[in-house]
């Protein structure tokens, strides 16, 4: 069963991303993942940067609105840093 905030998180993320989908997902729980293995709560996030290596093909770049929505790291804010793999 996910919890509340996962699915707020992933709520947040197909707003974003104009649809729901599985690596959009994917990308919510590995920038999740990331920031529990790294101790990164809320208060703490703002000076998070995020490198990610990827096919910049469908379905892996919808990854990126996951990871995106999850951290607030975005090529805007120059603090998420993309590399087609």
């Amino acid at each position: 069963m996910l919890d509340e905030s996962l699915v707020l998180e992933i709520k947040k993320a197909e707003n974003l991303h104009g649809h729901l989908g599985p690596f959009l997902v994917l990308g919510v729980k590995m920038a999740n993942l990331a920031k529990k293995l790294l101790n990164i709560d809320r208060n703490n996030h703002r000076d998070m940067q995020v490198f990610v290596e990827l096919p910049l093909t469908t379905p892996f770049s919808c990854i990126l609105d996951g990871i995106q929505a999850a951290t607030q790291c975005t090529i805007g804010n120059r603090r998420l840093r993309v590399k087609n793999f």
